[in-house]
């Protein structure tokens, strides 16, 4: 199964930032972009590809421990950003600003799951994915940021699988970021 490590975004303030994103969107139409539907906005930590079961279970052996003694992450989102750049995009995403905190729970889960699953094949960069972008898509960044305050009381091993209406994702494992 393709899975990911993500932080998600709950329901009620998926769509809250879905509306706040409203100025923007005929700048982003169709064909050349497909705007994300809310219910799957997350941040991505670590993609693994394709694990089995086992596998997964793996995992999450070492990513519990982790969210267990790291505390909920609050974060702002700001600029609107082309990935990986203006000419030739395959996301619009927004930057987030945690003050490192986001970026330290990328850092420990990695650095746990290197062993067994070797190391990621990007570095990690804090972003929030909201459109993604067809081939030929060119983008002018808007000026203005979307403010925008996140907060982040979890992190999951997710399965991504497709639909003829996009991807769809599902919670194999959640851990509560409790700080101990």
């Amino acid at each position: 199964m393709r899975t990911f490590l993500a932080c998600g975004v709950d329901v009620a303030t998926a769509l809250r930032l879905y509306e706040a994103l409203q100025p923007h969107r005929a700048a982003f139409g169709e064909p050349s972009f497909r705007w994300i539907d809310p219910r799957n906005y997350h941040v991505t930590l670590r993609f693994f590809g394709d694990l089995s079961r086992a596998d997964v279970e793996r995992a999450a052996r070492a990513v519990g421990p982790i969210a267990a003694a790291l505390g909920p992450i609050d974060c702002r989102a700001g600029a609107i950003v082309a990935l990986p750049g203006a000419r030739r995009p395959s996301v619009i995403a927004l930057e987030l600003e945690s003050g490192g905190a986001i970026e330290a729970l990328a850092e420990r889960a990695n650095a746990v799951l290197d062993a067994d699953f070797g190391a990621p094949d990007k570095p990690f960069k804090a972003h929030l994915t909201i459109i993604r972008c067809r081939n030929g898509a060119r983008v002018v960044p808007p000026a203005n940021p979307v403010d925008f305050e996140l907060r982040f009381d979890s992190v999951a091993l997710f399965e991504s699988s497709q639909a003829p209406s996009g991807a769809r994702y599902a919670v194999l494992e959640e851990f509560a970021l409790r700080g101990a």
